[in-house]
């Protein structure tokens, strides 16, 4: 799977990379946007199962209040090294953020999330994911929801779901929290994957 991933890349990258001679804009094909649609829906999937991983591994050494010290130090640079491996740029953006540097901050940013508010559903009939033209390049987005009721004890209603020592880390990692007050399903946050721009940038 890693090979195909990667060998499907390399062709993505010389389509993008060729299409710009000359300062020209490019229009991207279907079929660019097709492959760049199964590619980020594989590349997501591998983020979230890994991240799923470590966090609940965290909560297993330590629990809730062990699983926020891990998100504060380590899923950033594990992110980060997911997209190193599979040269494109990984993020996690949404309209409540814990870290700040997951805040929606671009036009494209907030387009696709006002998308996903419109139709989301926890159990959609058909996938629902897109990819979308920003600055000369692809980019894909897929919904991210609370899927586990483990994720309400760091993201449920304080007191309730968040018991006092959990929401104490957080409010000393995250001053400025808004993530929390979820329900099983509700809409989380988004994947954003970035491929590289057809001007190299």
């Amino acid at each position: 799977m890693k090979n195909i991933i990667q060998l499907s890349l390399f062709a993505i990258v010389v389509l993008l990379s060729s299409c710009n001679q000359g300062e020209k804009i490019h229009t991207f094909t279907d079929v660019e946007k097709e492959q760049t649609l199964m590619l980020g829906d594989s590349i997501s999937k591998i983020a979230q199962a890994t991240l799923m991983q470590n966090v609940s591994k965290a909560m297993k050494e330590g629990g809730p209040v062990h699983a926020v010290e891990f998100c504060n130090l380590q899923a950033m640079p594990l992110t980060d090294s997911i997209s190193k491996a599979h040269h494109v740029t990984i993020q996690r953006v949404t309209d409540k953020n814990r870290n700040p540097n997951n805040s929606l901050k671009t036009d494209g940013e907030r387009s696709a999330w006002g998308k996903f508010k419109e139709t989301f559903s926890p159990q959609p009939v058909e996938p629902i994911h897109f990819v979308q033209e920003e600055d000369q390049t692809l980019v894909y987005y897929k919904p991210i929801a609370i899927g586990m009721p483990t994720c309400l004890k760091c993201h449920g209603a304080p007191e309730q779901d968040i018991d006092g020592a959990t929401a104490q880390k957080i409010n000393e990692k995250y001053p400025n929290d808004k993530a929390t007050n979820y329900q099983l399903g509700d809409l989380r946050g988004m994947w954003k994957i970035t491929f590289a721009a057809v001007d190299g940038k």
